[in-house]
């Protein structure tokens, strides 16, 4: 069979009324009496055969290093730099091939938006200025100035250095934080196998390398050398008292300690959930956000009591109680009344939480101007392509006058070994707000589609040009695994997604988590599933391993909270 029989067989019917010419019209053509639109497949374009990664500058040596080529653009990249996939009929491409970052295009087209604003000659001077602060070391100055012009203009951190600075800071921040969980150093450890059995044997890195190129994907894993950590860091830990130093090509300067105030008495902290929101028997950060309390004097975190399975317009109701009622959950989970928010808040949009967080905000401008920072932490901005397979199964098995029957036939379509029933009575698992529910609960998935979201931010797409969303920055975490990462009932979905993107979280890939726009701003791949990121332990009766939940999720919150404050959005 020829390309083009093949071509046409899986793109019309033997009825088709379409003409296929491809390179030489004469030649090529399919021919019907009647006249008909023309397909025509374009040119691939040529593969540039550079030396180095356009994109991070490795040198290309074969077989260690070799070259890959993104098939839209023909640039060269290494494999750490081009990891997407989609399919490019355009040129023939029907199966996912390899595309860079630059030409990776979502789903359904998320619309192309307008920003706002522009950055002036005066600012690219500072930005420069900035630069030589780091490349002299003069830190301490490089944040302080920072800073400054940062409540001169907030769009400063548009700017790719800029941005560069604040994702290097976060992951510095982390770091040091992650230093001092005991646990997130023993995992980081090396530790030899031998069959099926794991044996302790002595790590001669420091702590903070151990953190860093075990946490960290892709960029981030040589950050330690700037973390002020002792090589033996902050926690002991057995048969460790010979560190060896690696020889490092230069000195680097450590980065200094967070410079941020004593008290903050200015802003608070507010978590949207996702997904199941109190359904399960742990909450997100149900551990961590207490500690933080105590950690940074002032510091206040509320949760919004988001419905677990309403779609986002309809928990809009849910963001209307906590930010105009005061009603929703302390850091800890339990209701509260008469809450009175400071003058400025930071929002942290965690799964769908991010989509809800923003549909309130689109149509609530007037009500959210309190916000100064966002986190999209692996928040589904994007939706999710697993989102789009459940909706489609879900539609023929809803019955929407039995929420909790419906919720059962979800949970074995996500997850298909737990029985909540039995959990709620064993764990305390609970089925909050199931009752009464105005909708089908099947919104919630259909809310997460690709599709649903592409087109909420093309009919909100005024908004999202406004300055009111463009003066916020967003702040971006996604997790990157593999299937052997996952508890096996997410491995097909996780192998899924990879056909899209390696770099994906079991739930989404990272397109999906950032937002197209200039203020977002990309800090880190960490090496953490979904439920990883945010969740503390599920119980041993959940039968897999990968339910552990080890990622140090403290010093990923407390990071984000030191970011904020070091760059003058929380006071």
């Amino acid at each position: 069979m020829s390309g083009i029989q093949y071509f046409r067989k899986l793109c019309m019917k033997d009825d088709s009324d379409l003409t296929l010419v491809t390179g030489d019209e004469h030649e090529n053509e399919i021919h019907d009496e009647k006249p008909k639109p023309t397909f025509t497949l374009s040119e691939p374009p040529e593969w540039k055969m550079e030396d180095t990664c356009c994109k991070c500058g490795k040198l290309f040596i074969k077989i260690i290093q070799p070259r890959h080529h993104c098939r839209k653009c023909g640039n060269s990249f290494c494999s750490n730099c081009i990891t997407k996939k989609q399919a490019l009929p355009q040129y023939g491409y029907f199966d996912q091939v390899l595309i860079c970052d630059d030409c990776f295009i979502l789903s359904k087209h998320m619309p192309v938006l307008k920003m706002p604003y522009r950055l002036t000659s005066s600012q690219y001077k500072a930005v420069n200025e900035l630069q030589k602060y780091e490349k002299k070391g003069d830190y301490v100055t490089l944040i302080r100035r920072l800073r400054e012009l940062i409540s001169e203009d907030i769009h400063i951190l548009s700017h790719s250095w800029v941005k560069k600075w604040v994702g290097k800071r976060w992951r510095n921040f982390f770091i040091v934080e992650a230093c001092k969980e005991k646990n997130a150093v023993k995992l980081a450890s090396k530790r030899d196998k031998l069959g099926f059995l794991k044996l302790d044997v002595h790590d001669e890195r420091p702590h903070a390398q151990r953190i860093s190129e075990y946490f960290f994907k892709g960029f981030g894993k040589e950050d330690w050398v700037y973390a002020d950590v002792p090589d033996t860091g902050f926690v002991e830990l057995e048969g460790e008292e010979n560190i060896i130093q690696p020889k490092l090509k230069r000195h680097y300067k450590k980065l200094p300690p967070p410079q941020i105030p004593a008290e903050f008495t200015k802003t608070d902290l507010v978590f949207c959930p996702g997904l199941f929101n109190g359904l399960l028997p742990v909450r997100a950060f149900e551990e961590v956000f207490p500690k933080m309390q105590e950690e940074f004097k002032g510091l206040v975190i509320y949760r919004v009591d988001s419905h677990p399975l309403r779609g986002c317009e309809e928990n809009m109701v849910d963001f209307e109680r906590l930010l105009t009622n005061g009603e929703g959950r302390d850091a800890s989970g339990e209701m509260v009344n008469h809450i009175k928010f400071k003058e400025n808040m930071i929002a942290i949009g965690y799964s769908k939480g991010m989509p809800d967080l923003m549909t309130y905000m689109a149509h609530n401008p007037e009500k959210t101007q309190k916000i100064k920072a966002i986190f999209s932490y692996a928040g589904a901005i994007g939706g999710s392509y697993l989102a789009d397979s459940i909706d489609n199964v879900v539609d023929s098995m809803v019955d929407e006058d039995k929420a909790d029957q419906y919720f059962d036939k979800l949970i074995n379509t996500m997850c298909p070994i737990v029985d909540l029933d039995k959990l709620a009575e064993k764990f305390g698992s609970n089925y909050t707000r199931l009752d009464g529910m105005e909708s089908s609960p099947s919104s919630a998935i259909n809310s997460l589609t690709t599709e649903y979201r592409a087109k909420f931010i093309r009919d909100n797409k005024e908004y999202f040009e406004s300055e009111a969303w463009n003066n916020i920055p967003i702040f971006t975490i996604t997790g990157s695994v593999t299937p052997k990462d996952v508890p096996y009932f997410q491995e097909s979905s996780t192998r899924t997604l990879e056909k899209y993107d390696v770099n994906n979280d079991m739930q989404l890939i990272t397109e999906q988590a950032q937002f197209p726009c200039d203020m977002n701003i990309h800090l880190a791949y960490v090496n953490a599933h979904h439920w990883d990121l945010a969740f503390q332990p599920f119980p041993k009766k959940f039968l897999s391993t990968k339910l552990k939940h080890p990622f140090p999720k403290l010093a990923s919150a407390n990071a984000m909270w030191l970011l904020c404050a070091e760059l003058g959005l929380a006071i």
